[in-house]
């Protein structure tokens, strides 16, 4: 009888962890499509911006080179001064040019849209000026309408919100939402703010499917919905690992002589030619 018990229990915990947090690992954007097919209007949606709908093209800008990115700018800090590096760096994500990580993800979402289930972008992106940058919601927001996002249609009627005095810990990051996104700065927690973030809409979906490149996020909004008996799938979309290639350094370090000279961002491209050919062909 005993063992019959512990069966049942085993049985049901695991039951428990498919229902409240299944987590898929997949680099295949068709497990995402079926995925959402089966679900319904008690769902929210939650998109990831970076590496998940769209990724620089410039090499030194893509997260696997993060180390090699971080290295020139400090370097440049050194040179420019610390007054001057916002407004230099700025430049480059003022001038970087994007590309999506699969296209099927734009017509993916409008379907959703039209079927009256919300969708939300959840990014790791600071707010309010940057640099020559005087809004990076607004140009993040105009980033990813360029691509065909338009993640406020599933908020209509809803305005932008500050999210600091909802978030639990007054130390962590300062959220803010707006036109459908979800912002939250390098040092906070995904989970944390969209609990935030639903405190304030005054909505509790039944379940929640979360697309990130990230497992770090995936658990911090598993964390969440455990805590508040939400169903959730949290999908680890990892596609754009396929475009990963080797670092050309020359490249990379033409592209920030050149940004710290001429105060221009010229991409791979421009730089390979330069690289080639010789200032002649700029």
């Amino acid at each position: 009888m005993k063992k019959i018990v512990s069966f049942i229990f085993i049985a049901l915990t695991c039951f428990y962890n498919i229902c409240f947090a299944e987590i898929i690992q997949t680099k295949d954007t068709k497990v995402i499509e079926n995925v959402l097919t089966s679900i319904d209007t008690d769902t929210l949606i939650i998109f990831d911006v970076d590496d998940v709908l769209m990724y620089p093209k410039d090499q030194i800008l893509r997260s696997e080179n993060a180390d090699a990115c971080k290295e020139l700018v400090k370097q440049l800090k050194q040179r420019v001064g610390k007054d001057k590096i916002q407004d230099v760096t700025s430049i480059i994500l003022l001038a970087r040019k994007n590309k999506p990580v699969d296209p099927k993800m734009i017509n993916l979402i409008d379907t959703l849209q039209k079927n009256n289930i919300k969708v939300l972008a959840l990014t790791n992106c600071a707010t309010g000026k940057f640099g020559l940058i005087p809004n990076t919601e607004n140009w993040r927001i105009s980033e990813l309408k360029s691509h065909g996002y338009y993640f406020y249609k599933s908020w209509p009627d809803l305005k932008d919100i500050n999210l600091k005095l909802l978030m639990k810990d007054s130390n962590e990051a300062n959220p803010v939402y707006k036109e459908g996104v979800l912002f939250v700065d390098q040092t906070g927690k995904k989970g944390a703010a969209l609990d935030a973030f639903l405190t304030s809409v005054k909505i509790i979906p039944k379940r929640i499917v979360f697309i990130d490149d990230k497992s770090k996020n995936l658990e911090s909004v598993a964390e969440f919905v455990k805590q508040n008996n939400i169903e959730f799938i949290g999908i680890e979309y990892t596609k754009v690992l396929e475009e990963k290639e080797a670092l050309n350094k020359n490249i990379a370090q033409l592209q920030f002589e050149v940004l710290e000279k001429e105060k221009k961002w010229i991409s791979d491209t421009e730089a390979d030619r330069l690289l080639t050919h010789g200032p002649k062909f700029r």
